[in-house]
Parts: structure tokens; sequence; C-alpha cells
């Protein structure tokens, strides 16, 4: 079998302290091509229209592949794998789990050296972000890419083929090698936990929060690299659960009723993820019914930001500020948004239901601050 590594990389908390393992070392031969496996789940890199002009997946992975010639010489398709077939905004946390499945099965095959996950771009920095946060997938050396397209496969200057070329370009490239899951797009190399989606249709779609983002361009053939993430750092390595709790994501808004987070509860909600104002601030209203829930159940409230970068702040006092509500074990997110706050929360509860709001609150600042 593969030799196995462990790092330690969790954060230094009762519940959150693990080895974490590193599934792979490079086994081919030197002049063999990279061997990379590509897992497909449809988006519009695979959409074509249809007679009512509206785009739909209908191409399968072997058909995206070879129009992509200049891959020959570039890597090796160990296999294609179909996990699904969907516009991605139709994912769920049991599709994340499905992706993560298959990529974790193809990392652990020694005559495997790269993953490539083609996906729609609409949710694709969420599973990109899930991936990563999975032990054996994000905290191991080798690259594992997500991709996609904003123009269809049927496109007169389809972007997907181009997509795939460069995430071939940076698997085969050895200073890929611990990076961390990545996203590619418009020959851009980002890392997952500092991505987002900026432009709902161009093809410069995607671009980095909080200063960083951008690991690399692909430029001529070639991978020009800006800064090298440690892989094992971006977030913990949780165990893949076999069900993920249920955590709503909802925004803080003027007029919002308190009510709406006892009906998440009442549902079997696990807790809520609030995208809130400013560093952390979401109103009295919303904010009295957060701190009575956080404070007397075992409903989890973490507080994520609206701005893409800075963090949040227990800064202010008055009813509803982060500052006011943390006293009674509400959450702030610090630097992630609320799409990476909520995969967190949902990870860090399947794993322990109990996790106290200090324990919680370590978990969010140490995969905000790995160096702090």
């Amino acid at each position: 079998g593969c030799l196995v590594l462990s790092v330690s990389a969790r954060p230094v908390t009762p519940m959150a302290t693990r080895q974490l393992k590193h599934t792979g070392i490079e086994t081919r031969a030197p002049g063999v091509l990279p061997r990379l496996a590509v897992v497909t789940t449809g988006g519009t890199i695979a959409s074509v229209k249809q007679e009512d002009g509206t785009l739909v997946p209908a191409v399968s992975g072997k058909l995206l592949l070879q129009a992509v010639p200049s891959l020959n010489g570039t890597v090796t398709i160990s296999g294609i794998y179909a996990v699904a077939n969907i516009d991605s905004s139709s994912a769920t946390p049991e599709f994340w789990r499905n992706v993560a499945t298959a990529v974790k099965a193809r990392l652990a095959d020694c005559n495997v050296d790269a993953v490539l996950v083609l996906h729609g771009t609409d949710t694709l920095e969420q599973t990109a972000w899930f991936l990563q946060c999975i032990d054996g997938v994000g905290n191991q050396p080798k690259p594992v890419i997500v991709t996609g397209a904003m123009r269809g496969a049927d496109a007169q200057a389809p972007d997907g083929p181009g997509n795939i070329l460069a995430s071939a370009v940076l698997a085969a490239d050895p200073k890929s090698s611990g990076l961390g899951v990545m996203l590619v797009m418009n020959d851009q190399v980002f890392s997952s936990r500092y991505v987002t989606k900026r432009n709902a249709n161009n093809n410069d779609a995607f671009g980095g929060s909080n200063g960083g983002g951008r690991i690399a361009n692909v430029i001529s053939g070639k991978v020009l690299q800006y800064f090298r993430p440690n892989g094992t750092l971006l977030c913990p390595g949780y165990p893949l659960p076999d069900v993920l709790p249920d955590v709503p994501l909802q925004a803080a808004y003027p007029g919002v009723k308190g009510s709406i987070l006892n009906y998440y509860m009442s549902q079997g909600s696990a807790g809520v993820v609030i995208n809130a104002f400013g560093d952390g601030n979401m109103g009295g209203v919303l904010g009295d019914a957060a701190a009575l829930l956080a404070n007397t159940t075992n409903f989890k409230v973490v507080v994520a930001k609206v701005p893409l970068d800075g963090t949040t702040d227990p800064a202010y006092g008055s009813p509803g500020t982060l500052g006011a509500l943390v006293k009674f074990g509400v959450v702030g997110a610090m630097n992630m948004n609320a799409f990476q706050a909520r995969i967190v929360l949902m990870l860090t509860l399947a794993e322990n239901p109990d996790v106290t709001p200090a324990e919680l609150q370590a978990i969010y600042y140490k995969i905000s601050y790995p160096y702090n």
C-alpha cells in the first residue's frame, strides 16, 4: 500500500486534537506522466443548450476530456468517475459526501497522482472547501483540484477545455503537492480557503478574499506560483461523517424576526450560521433570540460577516452586536465567509454534538489565524 505519514494540525482543544494523515506518496517512475483521476458531477462545463435555449448537463466526462487534445503529453487519465450530473445549485450535503468519498478513494490509490473534480460554478467554492476539511483529502500531499466553466460545452468559445487543461498542468507540476484543495478558473489557481465567486456571468468569475486566495497563474503551459499555503493548516481534517447535521444559513436584515431561529430548532436543526452586518452585528430582535437559544439550549449559533474581507469582532456592546452576544455563547466565525462557517459547524457537530462555545470559537480562530 501507499506510505502513510502523520502530522498534527488540529486546533489544540480536547475535542479538536487529532493526527492528520498524508495518504499517498508519489510512486511513478521518472519520465512517466502524472496519473490524473477525474471525478465528474455535471455543471455548466458539461452542459449544452436545449431547444428552449437553456443549458442542461448532458456531456459525459469522456467527451469533455476528448475536447482537450493537449492533455496528451501533460497527464495520463487514470480513470473517469461520474458521481452526479446536476446543476450545482442543486448540490446537497449528501452530494458533498459522495464527491468526498469518490475523491478519497482515488487519493488512496497508489496509481493516482492527482484528482480533478469537474463541477458547476454556483457552489464550486463550497464543495472545494468541504473537500479541504475532510481528513485524507485536504491534508494529504497529492493535488486535489476543482474546476468548472462559465460557458456551456457547445458555446462558440467554451472555457471548459481551457480550465481542464490548466488544471492538468497544475496537477502535473511537482510544486503543486501539499497545497490543499485548489480551485482553477480562467488560468488562475486559488486556495479553497480564500476564494469566492465574484461575478455571475464572466469567465473571470472567481477572486480571492482577505488579501489572499490566488496561489498561481497558469501561463503558456507553466505554473507560476505566488505563495504556498500549507494544506495541513487550512482546515481541520474532519472524518467524513455518515450524516451531516442540518445547519441553516440565515441572513440578518432590517426587520428580521427572531422567531425564525426557534423555527429552525423546532425542525431539528443543530445550529445556525447568521450572516450578519459589519463585523458580526444583527440587531436586537434577532440578537435576543440568538442569545437566548445559545445560552439555554444546545443549539449552536455562529455569526459570520457579510463583507468579504476582515473578521468578526466583538467590538460593539449595543443589543444585537457581537460584543453583547458572545457573553451568551454566540460564536464568531472570524474571517470565514458564511458558507465556510456553515461547513465547519456541520462537520464539527457531526463529530461532537456537545462541543462547547469556547471549543467552537477556538476552532474558528485556529482556521482563521493558523500561525497565531
